[in-house]
């Protein structure tokens, strides 16, 4: 499991992002899941997913790090990009 993560926003107001996120998903047959679980098997994309994610980079001082912001999987991070404006997969 890779231990490098950063937090990454899409706004629910960018639509068309989050279409494109979703059609590249059903592509790969991947499923969004619930990451409030624990369980890395279920929680997690088995191989890596290249992609280049343009948005703007910040430190989120309103939560600290291991903190109950976020999830089991991102909680340890402040990092984030938000909002997202963009993202593109490569190839793999």
């Amino acid at each position: 499991m890779l231990d490098n993560r950063i937090v990454v926003e899409v706004p629910r107001e960018n639509i068309e992002l989050q279409k494109k996120i979703k059609a590249k998903l059903d592509e790969l047959g991947l499923k969004i899941l619930n990451c409030g679980t624990s369980n890395s098997i279920v929680a997690h994309f088995d191989n890596p997913i290249p992609v280049v994610v343009t948005g703007l980079g910040f430190y989120d001082a309103s939560h600290k790090p291991n903190t109950n912001h976020g999830d089991v999987h991102t909680k340890k991070y402040s990092w984030e990009l938000h909002p997202v404006e963009d993202i593109d997969f490569l190839d793999h």
